[in-house]
């Protein structure tokens, strides 16, 4: 225990005495520490302005422990508030919007190392899917063990693990700053058939990014009256 502050020492875990009895913030902060075991201790990053890799998967393990200790719903609540600290927060606490691969040395313990990173990662699973970011993961790391790595070290290898090209993604999300958001610009539903048949024009708007996010997986749901569950697209 330290009188203030945590950190990730193989074997030695420090935490501040103020996190035994603190409630579920502390228990994130624990989780957070021993996911370096796997993030930073076992795979590591190879330059300090890819402190993401370390920083970001050990806070996403920290949003982890709420969907296993809690529930999934705890889990989603506790993904939303991260992401939308990082979209009104991080820029401020930083000074820009920053990238996370090539991040200023004097921001690489700053709000987007931990919570975009973490956020990217969820992202990444969205964009993997969950049994293929799986896979993603536990290669990279069973890759290279006790050896240190680069976002394209990482892109390349997630490509190759799950055979879907994370090109795209970490352009986006790693090595460009700022968001993209999609929203439905307008619609059309005509009944054929005894079925609707219905297009949708979408529109994808940028924060602070300097270029369209592409490849992007994007899944649409139909309510009908009363809230009543359609389907998905």
């Amino acid at each position: 225990m330290t009188t203030v502050g945590a950190m990730e020492h193989p074997t030695n875990v420090a935490f501040p005495d103020n996190a035994l009895n603190n409630g579920a913030g502390d228990v994130r902060l624990m989780t957070h520490e021993l996911g370096h075991h796997w993030w930073g201790n076992v795979t590591t990053l190879r330059e300090p302005t890819d402190m993401w890799i370390k920083e970001g998967n050990a806070e996403y393990c920290a949003h982890l422990i709420d969907e296993w200790s809690v529930s999934r719903p705890a889990f989603v609540n506790t993904v939303k508030s991260n992401h939308l600290n990082v979209l009104v927060q991080a820029h401020q606490a930083d000074g820009d919007y920053l990238p996370l691969s090539g991040i200023p040395f004097k921001n690489i313990y700053g709000r987007h190392s931990y919570w975009k990173g973490a956020s990217v990662m969820l992202n990444l699973r969205g964009y993997l899917g969950d049994s293929l970011f799986r896979v993603a993961q536990q290669s990279i790391l069973t890759t290279f063990p006790y050896s240190a790595i680069d976002a394209e070290t990482y892109r390349d290898h997630v490509t190759l693990a799950t055979g879907i090209d994370a090109g795209p993604f970490f352009d986006a999300w790693i090595f460009e700053p700022g968001f993209a958001s999609f929203k439905i610009y307008s619609h059309t539903a005509s009944l054929v058939g005894g079925e609707y048949e219905v297009q949708l024009v979408l529109q994808q708007g940028l924060r602070a990014a300097p270029a369209y996010h592409e490849s992007v997986p994007l899944e649409v749901t139909f309510y009908g009256p009363g809230g009543k569950f359609i389907g998905q697209w």
